[in-house]
């Protein structure tokens, strides 16, 4: 089964900040991700560009580091010229001015069984690389758990980073996700049209439910401070 996921991104620099989609077998802990990061402590030493908003992949497999984000862990095949992971995202959105929007999709190649992760900025996606399905046992030919979301992390006593933007959701201006689409193996798609189920670990941020904005079509997901 493969995703289609747009996000809109108004975000500040943050210790551990990341959203993005993911596709995991909860089980075994084993998964793929694609998304958007700002991580100090992935790009060394503190600086402009470190505390950028990056586009990043990730997977986790048994017996591997846990923490194979972009080309740090060998296996990921990236097949763009143009593209790697861990390239800065530039510009993002403003608040108060233009929304600008990454267009994610990842999902399994019916005849290979790789996982692979396309991308694009402000247009469609284009293909990256692919994580080969050796890597991913866990993921072959089993249920699987599909995850649109984000994570801040944070060491105590420090205080939390914001999320997105840091606005709360319900005055408009936070990061969103958008045209959440579920394509099945045989390539087609079922857009997401009502609420999923909703997993969150400490309540400190605000998160609305799906709603159809004033065009009809699309579907957001906010959240905020």
């Amino acid at each position: 089964m493969t995703q289609i996921l747009k996000m809109l991104f108004i975000i500040k620099p943050s210790k551990k900040l990341a959203f993005g989609l993911s596709i995991e077998d909860i089980e075994s802990l084993l998964g793929i991700m694609a998304g958007w990061h700002a991580m100090l402590q992935q790009f060394g030493q503190a600086s402009t560009r470190n505390s950028q908003t990056h586009f990043f992949t990730s997977w986790t497999s048994a017996g591997v580091d846990k923490d194979c984000k972009n080309m740090r862990c060998p296996g990921f095949q990236k097949t763009s010229t143009n593209i790697t992971p861990g390239d800065v995202i530039s510009p993002v959105s403003d608040i108060n001015g233009n929304k600008l929007s990454i267009t994610l999709r990842l999902f399994k190649d019916k005849s290979t069984g790789d996982w692979h992760i396309h991308y694009g900025f402000n247009g469609a996606p284009k293909p990256v690389g692919y994580v080969p399905k050796s890597l991913l046992p866990g993921l072959i030919d089993k249920p699987v758990e599909i995850i649109f979301g984000g994570y801040v992390y944070h060491r105590k006593p420090q205080p939390s980073s914001p999320m997105g933007s840091g606005i709360d959701p319900i005055k408009g201006k936070a990061a969103s996700f958008s045209s959440l689409k579920l394509i099945d193996e045989d390539g087609n798609d079922h857009a997401v049209n009502t609420d999923l189920p909703l997993r969150v670990d400490n309540p400190f941020y605000g998160i609305t439910n799906i709603n159809i904005v004033s065009d009809g079509r699309w579907l957001l997901l906010l959240w905020g401070a």
